[in-house]
């Protein structure tokens, strides 16, 4: 499978001018753009979710309710890595809504994963270690591919 990743960012910096007032909102409107321009693109947003209960854990794959085939990504990916990390999350996929801008304003297949809680001290821990970054990484990697490989199937 031939795949161009195009990143919106490596670093945590924002897409706007130094200068601009709405810093946040220009980020975000430029960020779709860029997922807008892309011809049969996916659009993966990968972040780390935090709590005020530490109790809470695991990964969780929100997706866009813009495009039809975002549910079956969300799907493939939170199954994927329940396999791969093997741990008891019982999470399922959940419709991002509107609030979280991306996703209501996408309209190729769009998730927004979050990959554990840093306010749990266990998870935390096991976000930190390089070896459980690897494994997440390649669960990811394989859940997207997987689903790139099932959508160019003719139908």
């Amino acid at each position: 499978i031939d795949v161009q990743v195009v990143m919106t960012r490596d670093t945590d910096i924002e897409l706007a001018s130094p200068d601009s007032p709405h810093k946040k909102a220009d980020d975000l409107k430029t960020r779709l753009q860029l997922a807008q321009s892309q011809e049969n693109a996916v659009f993966v947003s990968i972040h780390m979710n935090n709590f005020p209960i530490e109790k809470y854990r695991g990964l969780q794959v929100y997706y866009s309710e813009n495009h039809p085939f975002s549910l079956t990504l969300a799907q493939t990916v939170q199954d994927t890595a329940q396999n791969a990390l093997k741990n008891t999350n019982d999470r399922k996929v959940k419709p991002a809504g509107d609030s979280i801008y991306l996703m209501s304003h996408l309209e190729i297949p769009a998730i927004l994963v979050e990959c554990g809680f840093l306010s749990n001290e266990e998870e935390r821990e096991l976000l930190k270690s390089e070896q459980y970054q690897k494994k997440l990484a390649l669960a990811l990697c394989a859940a997207l591919l997987e689903y790139i490989s099932a959508e160019a199937q003719p139908r």
